[in-house]
């Protein structure tokens, strides 16, 4: 259930972005990084995109609730569980370190990766491939740049978690 209110709150994020619904997009940013921490991955591109966009930050009306949010719940964090925030990070840590995402450098292997995203279906991989080709034909716009910067950093960090754990051993 999170990982799909996760992606829905990815493209509310966007489409709200994308719409310059900025009183919206704060309340969906806030709730995306209090659903999983990652989600900060997309909320920094977004800021920077609007940031230079609009060559100034957001007044600080539209930032007021999303703060709010985020406050009421680090401090219900705090009294009710004695942290500030979650553990799911830290979780996220243990289990780069673990070897739950695999061993060595599993991410770079194809066969493995084949089986586990795409359930060794060639329709899928096909799709996927016409999808990325697809996208290199057209004119990149502002929101591609901001889905491929949040990509880029959110591989990152489960790389870095993966290669944390092979230095490890």
């Amino acid at each position: 259930m999170e990982t799909n209110l996760f992606l829905l709150l990815i493209v509310t994020s966007l489409y709200l972005y994308k719409t310059n619904n900025i009183k919206l997009l704060g309340i969906s940013c806030a709730l995306l990084f209090l659903t999983r921490s990652e989600g900060i991955f997309l909320i920094i591109p977004i800021a920077l995109a609007y940031i230079y966009k609009n060559r100034k930050i957001p007044d600080t009306k539209y930032l007021l609730v999303p703060i709010t949010i985020l406050a009421l719940n680090f401090v219900f964090n705090k009294a009710y569980y004695g942290a500030f925030l979650p553990e799911t990070g830290a979780a996220k840590i243990w289990q780069g370190q673990s070897g739950l995402w695999g061993e060595k450098w599993i991410f770079l292997n194809f066969s493995y990766l084949f089986s586990w995203i795409f359930n060794n279906n060639h329709t899928f991989l096909s799709c996927f491939v016409f999808f990325i080709t697809g996208n290199f034909f057209k004119k990149i716009t502002e929101i591609d740049l901001i889905v491929i910067f949040f990509l880029f950093f959110y591989s990152c960090f489960y790389i870095f978690l993966v290669v944390v754990q092979i230095w490890m051993l």
